[in-house]
């Protein structure tokens, strides 16, 4: 028994993989293998993992509720790939943005970095709200124990209810 919800869906992950019988899984297992986790697992999730000496998966939940995106690094050794819940953290990595994962998408990418996405046919259709906030960022914000530090001066510019 857990309660932790990513041990969860590793294990839902780990168990249709190990279904498939192989030892060295194709890009098609992987994509399988995450379509009947979302058949299996309701909720909102993005899951990025490392198979060892075998590549990186991640897939986002089908109603689209957890945010991913991932982006691309080139350098002489070749393509690197790294997948993100912001955009954000690619940039301060020095990775490209290439796009956001859609709702119900797997993407793959193998120790020799080929990359694979395959959109699932199981999409959500579970109506959701969303808030979205705009917070004026250019302000120096600190936090110490006892002090805050021009936290006064961050403005919560907007609230958007869709």
């Amino acid at each position: 028994n857990t309660d932790s919800d990513s041990e969860v869906l590793l294990n839902a992950f780990a168990h249709e993989l190990q279904v498939r019988g192989k030892l060295e899984p194709t890009s098609d297992d992987i994509f399988a293998s995450v379509s009947e986790v979302h058949k299996r697992c309701r909720g909102a999730y993005g899951v990025v993992g490392l198979i060892a000496n075998y590549g990186m998966f991640a897939f986002r939940d089908p109603n689209g509720i957890r945010p991913l995106c991932f982006g691309v690094r080139h350098t002489d050794q070749g393509d690197e790939y790294a997948v993100v819940s912001e955009s954000v953290v690619l940039d301060s990595l020095g990775f490209e943005l290439i796009r956001d994962l859609e709702p119900g998408e797997a993407l793959f990418v193998d120790t020799k970095g080929k990359l694979g996405a395959e959109l699932g046919l199981d999409r959500g259709e579970v109506r959701r709200h969303r808030a979205f906030y705009i917070i004026d960022r250019t302000i120096p914000v600190a936090f110490e124990r006892g002090k805050d530090h021009n936290v006064e001066k961050c403005i919560l510019l907007r609230r958007f209810i869709e």
